[in-house]
């Protein structure tokens, strides 16, 4: 019974997205997914507007790409949701940004907003050498969110394109359309899906909140019940490595992806793909603290080590890995993570 328990909680821990400047460390499960062949960075789009009640709108249009792209197996998105709001409307410091963050493609994105109807321009750069590879033109009826997605879903399906993606397209991306009839439930899950890329104690607390906040606005919008899935995960992990651990989160988590199974089984199936990476975790949390206690430091760091690779954002983990390094004297390696802990310090505090 105990070991079928740690198993089903093993499957939940969440899945988080890289971001600047606390894109290092953040969450980016596909550090241990197969070696893909393009990697593609995705900013928040200029609000060209500049309506403050616009701005979450900046981040939808990234967010919901992110989910398309990562369909594709060749093809690995990385969201940099915190990137320097200079690099949004300078495509040098933009392609600067793409760089640090190893990606092949860069998307940018700027909108406007005339009543109704947001007028969007979207271009694929390429990183390298920053010439343009692709340019997407279209207007957008909102709140209403199918145009919005039509729109979405032609950007992904022609990127792909672009190049040369295998296995992406209109016809395979339309049953994971990002749909609802609530604009508000649409804003909440944005806003969640930022707070969990975030993946620090804090942002993952808030996540959960606008998760909820969005299922009271649409209970049947299968993205807000699979997003809160992975953020009660996330929460039940946190507790573990602080050292109370509590079955709560975890069970919780597993309702609600199995309310988002009721309501659409090939979303809920795809999320549980993604957080494979995830099933060592707890292992190599409790190996790690079992060689420490036996005095096997070495043993105890390697554990730790792929713990924080597969997990980046875990704040614990690597003030744990801290700890040892200094035991050994690694003074680059210690310089490494105690960087990582206060980019993480920083990202709590936003």
């Amino acid at each position: 019974m105990k070991k079928n328990i740690l198993l089903l909680l093993s499957l939940l821990y969440p899945l988080s997205l890289g971001a600047s400047p606390c894109w290092k460390a953040s969450f980016d499960w596909n550090e241990k997914k197969e070696a893909r062949e393009h990697r593609l960075a995705l900013l928040p789009f200029e609000n060209e507007s500049a309506l403050r009640n616009d701005e979450w709108l900046q981040n939808l249009f990234p967010s919901v790409l992110y989910d398309y792209l990562n369909l594709s197996r060749k093809t690995e998105p990385v969201f940099l949701h915190a990137a320097p709001e200079s690099a949004l409307f300078n495509p040098t410091e933009a392609l600067k940004v793409a760089r640090e963050a190893k990606a092949d493609f860069l998307i940018l994105g700027q909108f406007s907003r005339t009543g109704p109807i947001l007028q969007v321009t979207t271009r694929l750069l390429q990183v390298s050498d920053g010439t343009e590879a692709g340019r997407f033109n279209g207007k957008v009826e909102f709140p209403g969110t199918r145009t919005m997605n039509d729109f979405l879903v032609e950007i992904a399906d022609q990127a792909s394109r672009k190049f040369k993606a295998i296995g992406l397209s209109t016809k395979k991306l339309t049953p994971y359309r990002n749909e609802t009839i609530s604009s508000e439930a649409l804003r909440f899950y944005v806003l969640g899906s930022l707070a969990l890329h975030r993946g620090t104690k804090g942002s993952v607390l808030e996540a959960i909140r606008r998760f909820e906040e969005s299922v009271r606005q649409d209970y049947n919008y299968v993205p807000a019940y699979l997003g809160l899935s992975l953020a009660l995960a996330r929460q039940g992990f946190i507790e573990t490595t602080e050292g109370y651990p509590s079955w709560r989160p975890y069970v919780r988590a597993r309702r609600e992806l199995e309310k988002g199974r009721l309501l659409h089984r090939p979303k809920a199936e795809q999320k549980e793909k993604e957080v494979e990476p995830y099933l060592e975790a707890e292992t190599y949390y409790k190996l790690a603290e079992s060689y420490a206690k036996e005095g096997k430091t070495d043993r105890a760091i390697k554990e730790l080590k792929k713990l924080v690779k597969i997990l980046p954002g875990d704040f614990a983990s690597r003030e744990r890995l801290v700890d040892l390094l200094k035991q050994t004297g690694q003074t680059a390696k210690i310089q490494e993570q105690e960087e990582a802990v206060n980019q993480l310090t920083r990202c709590e505090g936003e």
